[in-house]
């Protein structure tokens, strides 16, 4: 008999396992938090944010949605598909999140798996505003907040223009698909909230150890700084220790802090 019995019995203990990490991946959960940033305008005291990225093959719940509920703002922070998914689909989730609110977004790996000229038409007919590698000023009771989104990591794509136009404003953010653009900012850079994905928090990990960190959101000086788990998934449509999530950021004014999330499933 050999071998055999063992491995089918470890396959047979190893379906449980999977089945577990597939609804893992399937699950919709949104994360609530209060940020207090010092820069932030009084005329966008209380703003609500909310920040979805590596969407991928999925559908976004109206469930969660309506948790989320109207925004201010809302930010999708790359990989919004990927091939295979169909531009039906990808409208449908595109509609889905601009009822929330004004939707901006910036660029992934995987959104340039299909047509780039379709998908741009796309996000114009959704009324989604495209930010690459540039900068937009929101403006509100004639005080103004300036959100930045950059492509690629710095050294591939996002100019000192950007970062210097950012800093003619008393206060800035910054979205990138890729958090590794964090580290390749300048010391001096003038943005209080960093938002990024990408990494998926690993997705897989075994004993803690993954081939990405797992995600956070931390305060590192004056800046807020989130690298999110992701939505989706990719390649495999299983977790294991890095959940998914979306997040809801009340925006509020203040000494610059995070307080402790509330997470719900639905």
């Amino acid at each position: 008999m050999g071998w055999f019995p063992f491995i089918s019995a470890a396959g047979l203990l190893a379906i449980p396992v999977l089945k577990k990490m597939y609804a893992t991946a399937r699950e919709h959960r949104l994360i609530k938090q209060t940020i207090y940033m010092d820069c932030l305008p009084e005329a966008f005291n209380h703003s609500k944010l909310f920040f979805i990225s590596d969407i991928h093959r999925r559908i976004v719940s109206p469930d969660l949605l309506q948790e989320v509920g109207k925004c201010d703002l809302v930010i999708i922070g790359g990989d919004l598909l990927e091939k295979r998914v169909s531009l039906s689909q990808v409208k449908s989730n595109l509609q889905a999140l601009t009822a929330c609110g004004p939707t901006y977004f910036v660029w992934g790996n995987n959104d340039v798996e299909v047509d780039e000229q379709e998908f741009r038409l796309l996000l114009k007919e959704t009324g989604v505003i495209e930010l690459m590698n540039e900068g937009v000023v929101l403006e509100r009771e004639n005080q103004r907040l300036f959100l930045a989104g950059g492509v690629e990591p710095l050294h591939k794509g996002l100019h000192d223009e950007l970062i210097d136009e950012a800093a003619t404003h008393s206060c800035s953010f910054f979205v990138c698909h890729f958090p590794e653009a964090f580290k390749e900012l300048r010391s001096d850079h003038p943005f209080s909230l960093l938002l990024s994905g990408h990494t998926h928090g690993g997705q897989i990990r075994i004993c803690g150890l993954g081939p990405a960190p797992k995600g956070y959101i931390k305060k590192v000086n004056r800046t807020i700084q989130l690298v999110s788990n992701g939505y989706g998934t990719s390649k495999l449509p299983l977790r294991l220790g890095a959940l998914p999530e979306s997040h809801v950021f009340t925006l509020r004014s203040g000494q610059t802090s995070i307080e402790d999330p509330v997470i719900y499933v639905v």
